[in-house]
This record gives C-alpha cells, sequence and structure tokens, in this order.
C-alpha cells in the first residue's frame, strides 16, 4: 500500500469522508483531494502527523511506511524528535531542506540534530 491507500484505508475504517477528514486536518477538500494522484502523494507526508493525532490509535510505522498493523494498543507516551526526523528523512529522501521544512525546522536545527545523532 502507497501513501494515499493507507489514508484511505484510515478513512473507510474510520467511516468518515475525505472531505471530513480534510476538514479535520485544516486543509481544503479539493488542495486535500488533490494529493491522492500519484505525483502529487508525498504532499501528503505534513499531514501524517496530523491525522495520528486525530486518531491516536492509528499506527506511525504502519501510516508513514506500511509496516506492522493499521492500529496500535495504545499511543506512545512521547515521540523522539531525532527519530521523528529521520522517519521523515526516509519518507522523503535525504533532501535535508524538504525535511527540515516539512518537520518545521531550519535547516540549520536540522544539522545540528543531525550532527549530534550520529552515530
Amino acid at each position: 500500500m502507497n501513501i494515499t491507500e493507507r489514508v484511505d484505508f484510515i478513512i473507510k475504517e474510520k467511516s468518515i469522508s475525505r472531505s471530513k477528514l480534510s476538514s479535520m486536518l485544516g486543509v481544503r477538500q479539493n488542495t486535500f483531494n488533490g494529493y491522492f494522484s500519484p505525483e502529487k502523494e508525498d504532499a501528503l507526508a505534513p499531514y501524517l502527523w496530523k491525522i495520528i493525532d486525530v486518531f491516536p490509535d492509528v499506527s506511525r510505522d504502519w501510516l508513514f511506511f506500511g509496516e506492522g498493523e493499521p492500529f496500535l494498543r495504545a499511543r506512545p507516551e512521547y515521540i523522539n524528535i531525532a527519530d521523528t526526523l529521520f522517519d521523515l528523512m526516509r519518507l522523503l529522501g535525504d533532501d535535508p531542506a524538504k525535511v527540515a521544512a516539512v518537520g518545521g525546522i531550519s535547516k540549520q536545527k536540522l544539522d545540528s540534530l543531525l550532527a549530534c545523532h550520529e552515530p
């Protein structure tokens, strides 16, 4: 399953519509629907965390990467920012500027975090 198929799966399982989810995420319906085309599916990436906020029982690993089961039994208590950035890099590729923009941090801060996280 790709990202759009996983988001559509959540929509179906939660018995809502794309329109309802777009409203819950604060995205115009036409804009949100446009993200479901293959060439624009990367535009859904910034909304994946919002989907998890709206539906805390959705598995982050499943929603981002298709790994594991779609739903959690319990929501993690916290999210490690460095792990989150590395997850974004796995999802978006190694373009630091794109990862920083989606992660909502400056390129300089991303470089600093990555330097501290190197093994």
